[in-house]
């Protein structure tokens, strides 16, 4: 789990930052991302799980990569179109469906079904992101909701991860 902490602490980071950036907040609001990723690190140093297979770790290695580089692409096809389509103001939003489509692919494949919350969280803000139609107001709203969607999922799978026996790669892998 230590690599999903550093992972997930890395993007929640990034994600609440810009919603700071794009707001009004004052400055010590970065602070909150340090001290997440903090607790996210020690959490995950505690815990004691036997390593997985490794054929389960190459197979959550092609899974992650795959769904995090069709997201990528995606990405970056949103950076080419969006200025076209004459919406940046919008990239928060495209970017949160994006992230949550991604969410919906590793749910699937790995399987990790508490990614289809988080999944929904992302495209449910996203979407509502769309609606708002002040940039100043939308851009808190979409990071800041997807930075503390990333740190309740990693928390649930962490915990519930805990609370199985060692049975799947999802579960055991000490990444």
């Amino acid at each position: 789990m230590r690599v999903v902490a550093v992972v997930t602490g890395v993007f929640a980071s990034l994600w609440w930052s810009v919603g700071v950036w794009g707001s009004n907040a004052p400055p010590l609001l970065y602070l909150v991302p340090c001290i997440a990723f903090v607790l996210m690190l020690l959490a995950a140093m505690r815990r004691d799980r036997p390593a997985s297979r490794p054929e389960e770790r190459r197979h959550i290695g092609r899974v992650v990569g795959l769904a995090s580089g069709l997201e990528g692409l995606a990405i970056l096809a949103a950076f080419v179109f969006l200025p076209a389509m004459q919406s940046v103001e919008f990239s928060v939003s495209v970017q949160a469906i994006i992230v949550g489509l991604h969410f919906v692919l590793l749910a699937r494949w790995l399987p990790a079904p508490a990614y289809y919350v988080t999944a929904a969280v992302f495209v449910g803000l996203g979407a509502t992101g769309f609606a708002i139609g002040d940039a100043g107001l939308r851009i808190p709203y979409v990071c800041w909701g997807a930075a503390c969607a990333l740190w309740l999922s990693y928390a649930v799978t962490a915990v519930a991860a805990d609370d199985r026996p060692c049975r799947s790669a999802v579960n055991c892998a000490e990444n």
